[in-house]
Order: C-alpha cells, then structure tokens, then sequence
C-alpha cells in the first residue's frame, strides 16, 4: 500500500463531483432545499478523499448552492433574510460533516498504517530469526517504510534509532513522522534483542561445551591414572625381579591383562560417546537369541564383576529370538551390568531377565543398591553424571548414557524401577516388529 496520493488531483475529483451534481440538480429544477440537502451528501462523500478534496467540495458546493439555486439565481447575491439563514445553516452543516467524515477517514488511514507497520515488522522480526542477515533486513525495512509512507528515500540510524527520509509527493503529519520513528525504533529494537539472544545462545553453547570437555578430560584423566599405574607397576617388577616365583609372576600378568582390559573398555566407551555426539548411531538389526547376548554381555564384563555372581533368569516365555543389532544392544547390557556392580553391595547378586511380550524385549537389571530417587532418576541417563554412595570410584559417568542412546537407537527406552528390598531395577524396552522362528533363523 503506497500512502501519499497526490493531493490535487484528489481536490479535482472532489470539484468534478460536486459540478456534476450541479449539472444534475439544475438538469431536474431542483429547489433550494432539495439543492442543500444533496450538496451536504455530496460533501460527505468528497470527504472520504481527504481534507483538501473535503474543503474544496465545502467551499464549491457553498458557491454553486448560491449560485445556482438561491434568489436571485445566476448571482452570489442573497437577498431574502430566510435564504441568507439557509445559506449558512447548509454551509455550517457541511463544513461540520467534512470536517467529522475527515478526522473519521483519517483516523482509519492511520489505523491501516499501524496494521500494515505491525504485519511488516513481525516480517522483518522473522527474517532476523531465521537467520537473515541483519544489513539485508534494515535495506527491506528501510523498503517498506518508503513503500507505506509514500517516501522518496529512507534511511535507518542505526546509531540513533531515527530515520533520515525525504518526503514524497504528500507532505507528512506530524502523526506520519511519529509513526516513522516508532517503525524504525523498532526495527533497531528487533534487530539488538536477535543479535543479544544469538550472543547468549552462543554464549551458553560455549559454556555448555567447555563444561562438557572439561569434565571429559577430567573423567578421562582420573579412569586413566589408576589402570596406567597399576599395567606400570606390575611391569615394572617383572623387569626389575626376574627370579620371582611363578604364582607372584602369574598375579601380576593378570593384573597388567585385567587393567588392560578396563583400559579397552574405557576407548570403547570413548568412541561410542563420538557417535553418539557426531549423530552416527546406525542400527543394523539381524536375528539374535536374546539369552545368548545377554550371556555373551556378561562374559564381556568378567573382570568388572571378578568373583561376584551376576544370574540370567531366561525368557519367560519360551521366545527370545529377535531382530535387534547384536552390537549395540551387547554394549547397552554391559553398561547397565557394570553400573550394578558399581553401586550394589559387595556380596550382593545381580539378576538379569528377559522377556518377549507384546512387541518388545524388555532386559531387566536388578540390584538392590542404595536406589536412584524418583527425582533424580531423569538425570542418572545424562554424560558424566555419577550417583552418590558409589562403592566403586572407577566409573567415567557415561555409560548410562551410552545405553540410553543405543536404546534409542532402537526406538526403545531405559526406565527405572525400585527394586522391591531395596535398590534400582533398569529396565530396557525394545520394541521389534515380530519374533523370528528358529527355522526362520
């Protein structure tokens, strides 16, 4: 919408209007009082132009009711004092309706600008938001002041907040001007309040990240230490003693190939954190025996568990052969077995089960622990986070996490369940399209 018609050419048609209804009347013979009373409709409707055809369309029907149809007619003499009364009681009537039609139809044009500035300004807020670049949003608001006020040029302050313009053919108000400061404060407004919720996104990521990198480097640093000293110490005798008896020998080497072990683990759970934070997780199911992979991932986790018992309870219902990827899901039962075995009593048993039913494999791993409150249990799934009262110290925070995401790999989920006596149930649910026969295998 282009606002700042040209003025004249308005007072023209509001001129041409009235000399046609002249033109009409005096086609018809009409009388004084029929005269007036079109010539106030007339106004009226010159009115919805604006102030200067409103004026125009006054002052020429006050000359042409005159003129044409008060006595004597042909001269802007008035002779009858009854007609002079008339004349301007018509010409105060007309002037008061124009000048109401004027401020009404004003006040609707300024309403429409407000509108039209409030619908261009959520435009712009969302080309800021989408990423648009900030010198591309002043140019188009810049555009569209010039387009909505009828302006030759517009230019922002950035600095100030004001706007540098150069009218158009219509002189603006004084309401125009306040209306085009108020966009382009706006618009500046805008533009700050993007640029500071960016640099306090950015802010915070970078926060977020350099927390996360520093307790990395610190779970890391800490898991190293203990098992590098004790690979160190245990060869550093068998070099220094080589007359030990076979039974010491023996200990150490297991100790070096136990902390070797721990130190595979930790990499492996160091790269199955990278794909799960670079989002390259790919599932690749194939038919498993569900009893086999969860023995499978406790002979995996052997020298976590040392002498420890850890018992598999099999299917309860007589099917355990699913399409799941083996790899993942062997990854996730470690991690859930070893955070037992973390946090349960020494001589406490950890129980595993599994069952099929209604589309889903659901692995059980129970302890009876100190427990997870229901509070916290949301969290215990996120990096390095660590529960209180942990028996063993050795844990790098991740491994919830790491067999959350695996789970979810799988469009599952781990819950967490009190164990009845006491202690923490992980319960992992994974859903599958239909058991698979062994003939089908």
């Amino acid at each position: 919408m282009v606002i700042g018609e040209d003025r004249w050419l308005r007072a023209l048609v509001g001129l041409a209007a009235v000399a046609g209804a002249t033109l009409a009347m005096d086609a018809a013979h009409a009388n004084h009082t029929v005269a007036a009373l079109l010539y106030v409709v007339v106004v009226v409707g010159v009115s919805f132009l604006g102030p200067v055809p409103a004026t125009v369309g006054v002052l020429a029907s006050f000359a042409a009711e005159n003129y044409f149809f008060t006595a004597p007619r042909g001269s802007l003499r008035i002779n009858g004092t009854d007609d002079i009364v008339a004349f301007f009681v018509f010409g105060v009537t007309a002037a008061v309706v124009s000048a109401a039609v004027t401020r009404v139809n004003e006040l609707r044009r300024r309403a429409r600008v407000r509108e039209l500035e409030a619908r261009a300004r959520l435009e712009l807020m969302e080309q800021l938001l989408a990423g648009a670049a900030r010198d591309d949003v002043i140019d188009a608001a810049q555009r569209t002041m010039a387009e909505l006020f009828g302006l030759g040029r517009c230019t922002i302050d950035l600095a100030t907040g004001s706007a540098d313009i150069v009218p158009g053919p219509r002189p603006l108000t004084p309401g125009d001007r306040e209306l085009i400061d108020a966009f382009a404060r706006g618009i500046i407004t805008s533009v700050d309040r993007v640029r500071l919720d960016r640099e306090a996104s950015t802010a915070r990521i970078h926060a977020a990240s350099q927390q996360s990198r520093a307790a990395f480097l610190s779970a890391m640093t800490h898991n190293l230490r203990t098992p590098l000293a004790s690979i160190k110490a245990s060869v550093s005798t068998l070099l220094a003693h080589a007359d030990l008896e076979s039974s010491t020998r023996d200990e150490l080497l297991t100790t070096a190939r136990g902390e070797t072990e721990r130190l595979e683990r930790l990499v492996a759970k160091v790269l199955h954190l990278s794909r799960i934070r670079s989002g390259h997780v790919v599932v690749q199911r194939e038919p498993v025996d569900i009893a086999e992979l969860v023995r499978t991932a406790l002979r995996s986790v052997s020298g976590v568990s040392g002498n420890r018992r850890v018992r598999l309870v099999g299917d309860r219902i007589g099917i355990t052969i699913v399409a799941l990827d083996p790899t993942l899901v062997d990854v996730a039962i470690s991690c859930l077995i070893e955070n037992a075995l973390r946090y349960a009593p020494g001589d406490d048993e950890i129980v595993v089960t599994s069952a099929v039913l209604d589309g889903e494999c659901r692995i059980s791993v129970i302890d009876h622990g100190p427990g997870i409150p229901a509070a916290q249990r949301k969290h215990v799934f996120a990096e390095f986070v660590r529960g209180e009262g942990v028996r063993d110290a050795t844990g790098a925070g991740v491994g919830l996490t790491i067999a959350q995401a695996f789970v979810k790999g799988h469009g599952g989920n781990i819950t967490i369940e009190d164990t009845p006596g006491g202690g923490a149930t992980f319960v992992m649910a994974l859903p599958f399209d239909a058991p698979i026969d062994e003939e089908e295998r």
